[in-house]
């Protein structure tokens, strides 16, 4: 792995570069490593300047003014965007058909049957329709999807750009370890790395002050969680795996085969599933320490925990520190992982918000955050994050170490880095609680009855009709006997789609009552 230099003279090409512009220094990139030391053709400095006379006469206003643009400069940015989009779509369009009459045309000169050309062009047609009915429907349903962690966020302008660069990538594949390199020099590690680094800092694993954490993308929080599991049991092969009724339900799976034709579980790993505080989906304390330490006095079993920062039903927060603190003062083996899918990626800086949790302060030793969720990656992936490089088999097929669960993988480089930064480092402090707020505000007015854990962005509610739950994509489930629903809150939400659903359920209550 070649490390990228500011010096854009040398063979190593910088793209942590930045640009001067009235006596400031704007920051541009995080570092970024290339395998084999291969020069990028264009360097950071010849694409912003084909940006024009009007980019930099603008960001120069910009940066200048206490105030930004004024709103007829902004409305006229606005209307050259709207014809740029009409015009762009147009060209693609152009590019399409031109493109595909020389691939049909190949086809002929290949040996294909007019006929058969004729079928395949037929076939383009119908794949053309069938992508704009799906990506029409699929933005219709965004509109109103209530139920399941996602922040689907607009694209800014720069994470748009390089989502379309993006299909311009061939196969990257980052197999092995993220810090490790073979042969095979075709992935996005550097990539990989910068992204971590930001996480790193995000969860208090600060490197310039002596931490060496670790960490690597998953293709989601099943396997992340999966991998903290089993990482606490290459630290304490005896240990016994914790985890509570309300842990994501993939948790489970980490310690079970599965199930016989009885449908009995199939164990390799001894684990304990927790109880509940009482009205809550916090694992009970008392019962969780009361077995650790009996199963430590009794057959010396270290515990390896799986809590959770953010359940899947109602946004709940384990007593992580509380555990961590008690475990430590009793000289009890342990290792913690944090499930923090959803909550990990609030930025620092909101307020009403979860805190950000900080793997030195909490005393754990892995945590897991979702790409997707929080942070509103347009695929599903999932970060994990240690304090130490795992041990791991070096593979000679591969050439590096095997540290990974998964063996080959992937993720969108350019636009991941891009949104996780914008999230963390560009979020105004009453982002993630606006809409909260709000739609509290109109569950109150409407007199729909509601629980909600602290700080939480998440809803529980009555069990509506099931008309209601599929138009808003309700997740319904079953709490200590009663039928309930849920809803989450992401800054995403369009008031208006909000107060329709509140309208709705308000008529649906009426209805049934």
């Amino acid at each position: 792995m070649i490390t990228i230099t500011p010096n854009l003279t040398t063979k190593n090409v910088s793209l942590n570069s930045s640009v001067k512009n009235n006596n400031q220094t704007i920051k541009m990139s995080e570092n970024i490593s290339f395998a084999g030391g291969i020069k990028p053709q264009k360097s950071v400095k010849s694409i912003i300047s084909t940006l024009g006379d009007t980019f930099n006469f603008f960001i120069n206003k910009i940066v200048k003014s206490e105030k930004g643009l004024s709103e007829k400069e902004v409305a006229s940015l606005r209307g050259q965007l709207d014809m740029t989009e009409v015009e762009l779509q147009r060209l693609q369009e152009r590019r399409l058909q031109l493109g595909r009459l020389l691939d049909y045309d190949k086809l002929r000169k290949d040996g294909y049957s007019g006929a058969e050309v004729s079928r395949f062009a037929q076939e383009d047609d119908f794949a053309i329709m069938n992508a704009q009915r799906y990506i029409d429907h699929d933005l219709e349903l965004r509109e109103r999807m209530f139920g399941y962690p996602a922040n689907m966020t607009k694209d800014s302008a720069m994470t748009r750009y390089l989502r379309i660069r993006e299909t311009e990538l061939p196969l990257m594949n980052n197999c092995g370890d993220p810090y490790d390199a073979g042969n095979y020099l075709m992935d996005s590690k550097g990539y990989e790395q910068a992204l971590l680094n930001k996480l790193f800092k995000h969860f208090g694993l600060d490197v310039e002050k002596g931490a060496k954490p670790w960490g690597y993308i998953t293709t989601g929080g099943s396997e992340s969680n999966k991998w903290g599991i089993h990482n606490g049991l290459r630290k304490f092969p005896n240990g016994r795996v914790y985890y509570s009724q309300s842990a994501h339900y993939s948790v489970g799976k980490s310690v079970k085969i599965g199930f016989d034709n009885s449908k009995n579980d199939i164990t390799l790993i001894k684990h304990s599933e927790i109880s509940l505080q009482p009205n809550s989906e916090k694992i009970d304390t008392d019962i969780l320490l009361s077995q650790i330490r009996q199963n430590w006095a009794t057959n010396q079993e270290p515990a390896i925990l799986l809590l959770t920062s953010g359940t899947t039903k109602t946004g709940a927060v384990d007593d992580v520190e509380f555990i961590s603190r008690t475990l430590k003062a009793e000289n009890i083996p342990h290792y913690i992982h944090l499930d923090a899918a959803l909550f990990g990626g609030v930025a620092r800086n909101q307020i009403n918000a979860p805190k950000t949790p900080n793997i030195e302060e909490l005393g754990i030793d892995s945590i897991s955050v979702s790409l997707h969720k929080y942070f509103g990656n347009h695929d599903v992936k999932s970060v994990v994050i240690t304090r130490e490089t795992p041990n791991a088999p070096k593979v000679d097929y591969i050439g590096q170490y095997d540290s990974t669960t998964a063996g080959s993988r992937t993720f969108n480089p350019f636009s991941s880095l891009q949104r996780v930064s914008e999230t963390l480092d560009r979020t105004m402090p009453e982002e993630y609680g606006r809409n909260v707020a709000l739609f509290e505000s109109m569950l109150k007015e409407f007199n729909i009855k509601y629980s909600r854990a602290e700080n939480s962005n998440i809803f529980v509610i009555d069990e509506p009709s099931a008309k209601i739950s599929q138009k808003y994509q309700l997740s319904d489930f079953e709490d200590n006997g009663e039928k309930k629903s849920h809803i989450i809150i992401f800054p995403y939400h369009k008031p208006e789609k909000m107060l329709e659903l509140v309208s709705d359920l308000r008529r649906d209550i009426k209805t049934r009552n």
